[in-house]
């Protein structure tokens, strides 16, 4: 009698709605399209997401850019969100964001990809004491093999597919990801003009030793004659309280050493983002870069080093 009453009363709004029954997929407020690649000459299949920057109508200035982004099973959502509307209004570059990801992550889990594609060298504890866990070494050392298919078969498959600038090219990585950025910064720099490099696991290789006998310091001394061909913009954050981690002082050694370079195509700076931790650091340190190689944030400010 009541709900009659309340219908009669035009209050049928405050009878509780159906609830669906079954969840309805999500769909990102911008285009996103994926491809399996076919297995690459290392014996990997990749998934590539790519993310589509503005209209064509509303690009001024030529082709987008383009960003590739390591660890896209991880990061790929909220870098692609995170650029949405701020590269409309131009705090963020009007680019192409490419996340590369896995096909496989049920036989192998994502960390064990990470540990084989991102690590430069081929580590084994020298004891079991040693605090790394197994997946976190078991096959490492694939970073050169991963590096060829990156360079050979990932960024050939992008930009023959899109109008794209490749002369605005590049890599964003956070943690291992970092690591490989890094190691593609010494090894083949002309690859990319511009890096973001979010938290690199510098300690490699081993974080028991000294600073100067890890894989990536030994690396950085045994590269000095590889230069880059073109003006290229780096830039390296970590949160303040990874300095439990070491990695604060481990990305200070490293730029140190690139600014011993003197080299006038190596244009870096590095920002400490006060209160940011591992698993907190990416979103701000993504946007963070961003703007600054967008020229939204001074890219000489006085906090920042390069």
């Amino acid at each position: 009698m009541l709900r009659i009453l309340l219908v009669a009363l035009g209050l049928s709004w405050l009878t509780p709605p159906a609830i669906a029954q079954d969840a309805q997929p999500y769909e990102f407020p911008f285009q996103v399209e994926v491809y399996d690649l076919p297995v690459s000459s290392n014996g990997i299949a990749y998934r590539i997401y790519v993310r589509e920057p503005l209209a064509a109508e509303d690009r001024v200035d030529g082709p987008p850019g383009v960003f590739y982004v390591l660890d896209g099973d991880y990061y790929f959502p909220a870098l692609a969100a995170g650029v949405f509307n701020t590269e409309y209004f131009g705090h963020t570059p009007n680019a192409y964001m490419d996340g590369i990801g896995y096909q496989d992550l049920e036989t192998v889990s994502l960390n064990r990809h990470r540990t084989r594609d991102y690590t430069p060298t081929s580590f084994t504890p020298p004891d079991e004491d040693h605090p790394l866990r197994p997946h976190d070494y078991e096959g490492s050392g694939g970073a050169d093999a991963f590096l060829r298919v990156l360079a050979e078969e990932i960024i050939p498959f992008v930009e023959a597919r899109y109008e794209l600038d490749n002369s605005e090219r590049g890599l964003v990585g956070k943690s291992y990801g970092g690591l490989f950025a890094s190691y593609v910064l010494l090894q083949r720099p002309e690859l990319f003009l511009q890096y973001v490099i979010i938290s690199p696991s510098l300690w490699w290789d081993d974080f028991m030793l000294a600073h100067d006998d890890r894989a990536m310091m030994l690396m950085e001394a045994q590269t000095r004659d590889i230069a880059p061909s073109a003006p290229t913009r780096i830039v390296f954050t970590a949160g303040s309280l990874q300095e439990r981690l070491g990695m604060v002082t481990d990305v200070t050694r490293f730029t140190e050493r690139l600014a011993a370079r003197e080299d006038a195509n190596l244009d870096f700076i590095y920002r400490v983002l006060d209160g940011e931790q591992h698993e907190s650091v990416f979103p701000r340190a993504v946007m963070t870069s961003f703007r600054l190689l967008q020229g939204t944030l001074d890219w000489k400010d006085e906090d920042s080093g390069g």
